[in-house]
């Protein structure tokens, strides 16, 4: 059926003259193939590029097609890097298992009807020398536990692009949501929160770069800060960015620059002190701010 063909790349045999065959004119024909006793009848699929995960999925013989989708991610890390490009498309509440994740080539992460990802509590995905697109997902990694590692996603000469998504990440101790090393991270339309009790961090930049547009950034600890920026370039605009705890920052920039434009800066329930300032900068960085407005700094 028209159904049983969507996320599929077939093969096509198109050069043959149209005919009738059952009252249908045809224009050409599917590759099929058969099992050995011709009990089994399939499209022979060469898409290996998309790949399907549903939560609700109960294949006994999982492949990633539309009709035979994974229940979890948890075969992502092995795709992802045998092939020089993979999508994902995501349906329901699914899960990564307790695996650290490195995708060394690049792929996409689609959200489908309001799709979520939970992590498992020592899971954190590292991008090395590779690009990650994710879109209309949510994804959650919050544990209460000391010994468990303080960032969720680690960039090394990457680039990520998060679009229409929430990102939720928590420690007990310490929290760093992206940790870019030589890599370009671009968030849009999304909204990103990283807590903890000592330190949170919602990016942390080495020599990188950060495009923020139209986002919601908070950070919740003693100790936070939305943006800590060393050798660095920053541009964020059109966001509310909020800091909650003692001592509390939007930004800090170690001989970094940074351009913010029409955003929200906030402050919740902090102790005022000369510390907090929304943007602090040494003598080798410069900001450049305009009209963002400030609430309880």
């Amino acid at each position: 059926s028209p159904d049983e063909l969507i996320g599929k790349k077939v093969i096509v045999v198109k050069n043959l003259k149209a005919i009738k065959l059952r009252g249908e004119e045809s224009h050409g024909m599917l590759l099929c193939a058969s099992n050995n006793d011709d009990t089994l009848l399939e499209l022979v699929n060469i898409d290996k590029c998309n790949y399907f995960v549903d939560s609700k999925s109960n294949s006994r013989n999982p492949d990633g097609s539309y009709l035979n989708p994974f229940k979890d991610l948890s075969q992502m890390e092995s795709i992802v890097n045998a092939n020089r490009f993979s999508r994902f498309y995501v349906s329901g509440k699914v899960s990564i298992p307790d695996l650290k994740i490195t995708l060394k080539q690049n792929a996409e992460l689609i959200g489908l009807e309001n799709s979520e990802i939970t992590l498992a509590k020592n899971t954190g995905i590292y991008l090395i020398n590779s690009s990650l697109n994710i879109k209309n997902l949510m994804i959650n990694s919050v544990y209460a536990s000391e010994n468990l590692d303080s960032s969720l996603f680690t960039l090394e000469n990457a680039v990520l692009s998060v679009e229409n998504s929430e990102i939720s990440f928590g420690r007990y101790k310490n929290s760093s949501l992206f940790n870019c090393i030589n890599s370009v991270l671009s968030l849009k339309s999304s909204g990103v929160t990283s807590f903890a009790n000592d330190y949170s961090c919602a990016v942390s930049l080495n020599n990188s770069k950060l495009s923020v547009t139209d986002c919601r950034i908070a950070t919740v600890g003693n100790t936070n800060v939305n943006f800590s920026c060393k050798n660095s370039k920053v541009e964020v605009s059109g966001s509310v960015c909020s800091v909650s705890g003692f001592n509390c920052r939007i930004a800090e920039l170690f001989q970094s620059s940074a351009k913010m434009t029409g955003n929200n800066f906030e402050a919740k329930d902090i102790q005022k002190n000369t510390k907090n300032i929304p943007v602090w900068k040494d003598e080798n960085s410069v900001f450049n701010g305009i009209k963002n407005t400030l609430s309880g700094f």
